[in-house]
């Protein structure tokens, strides 16, 4: 097929997700009829393999539209990334990690504890399972909460900054949008753009984090500049960038591809990246 990341992409996902039709230049064997069928990637706006997983998620959309995304925020985000997009955002938000060691203020940090390095699985599920905590009870329940007091109370034992903890924030709203309209089944509903930030940005207030902008397009454009102004080039962000590459190749590939492979998971991130 043309494009080869969109291939590997869709063979990965296929494997963890579920059956998906496609038609183009890569044969792929019909599920349901045992046909060789053609590939051109229209995999990525079908649902059938979604529903065949989950027949009611095609109703998640028009249950989004008529939720209030002022008041319906955390709701919206859970039918979005639990329901609709659980592979989209996952992988979103790993690659929204990966994004952050380019600035030698936050992977220096994660390179002195040495948590990256030497213990990358466990490190990445405490990770998953405070913010999946966090997403599914929401602050005002005393699960989510005591998820955002355990991060609050890791964090506290390094020099973190302002800055960097708003940059990180940022990622976690704008790289799953990214994701999405890249690789997504369909684009985000406006009233998912809109919570998604009003649920970050009350995550982000809650761990002390200040100067959140108001709004998405204001911080989306600090965000833009602190790349510019703070991604330079490092050790530590090298070690620490491949000791995570190593270990999400690892998850869905044998080591000895590795190497040829990495180009693969860093041509998903921006072209400026």
């Amino acid at each position: 097929c043309s494009g080869a990341n969109k291939c590997l992409l869709y063979s990965i996902r296929r494997f963890h997700v579920g059956p998906a039709r496609c038609t183009g230049d890569c044969a792929e064997p019909d599920a349901n009829h045992g046909q060789e069928t053609e590939c051109n990637l229209s995999f990525f706006n079908d649902q059938i393999g979604y529903e065949r997983m989950n027949p009611w998620r095609s109703n998640v959309l028009s249950r989004i539209a008529a939720l209030d995304p002022e008041k319906d925020h955390w709701e919206i985000v859970r039918l979005s990334s639990f329901y609709d997009f659980p592979w989209d955002y996952a992988r979103a938000l790993e690659l929204a990690l990966f994004k952050t060691f380019a600035s030698p203020a936050i992977s220096g940090i994660l390179h002195k504890s040495g948590k990256f390095e030497h213990s990358t699985q466990r490190r990445y599920d405490d990770t998953d399972i405070i913010l999946n905590y966090i997403i599914e009870f929401g602050l005002n329940d005393p699960r989510g909460r005591s998820a955002l007091e355990r991060m609050n109370f890791v964090h506290s034992h390094f020099p973190i900054q302002n800055d960097d903890y708003l940059y990180v924030l940022s990622t976690f709203i704008f790289e799953p949008r990214k994701w999405v309209e890249r690789f997504g089944r369909r684009q985000l509903h406006p009233h998912e753009l809109r919570a998604g930030f009003l649920v970050w940005r009350e995550i982000g207030l809650a761990m002390g984090i200040h100067s959140i902008p108001s709004n998405a397009e204001a911080l989306e454009a600090w965000s833009i500049q602190y790349e510019k102004e703070r991604f330079k080039p490092a050790l530590s962000n090298t070690q620490v960038s491949q000791a995570t590459l190593t270990l999400m190749l690892g998850w869905f590939l044998p080591r000895m591809t590795h190497r040829k492979l990495q180009p693969f998971v860093l041509s998903l991130f921006d072209d400026d990246f």
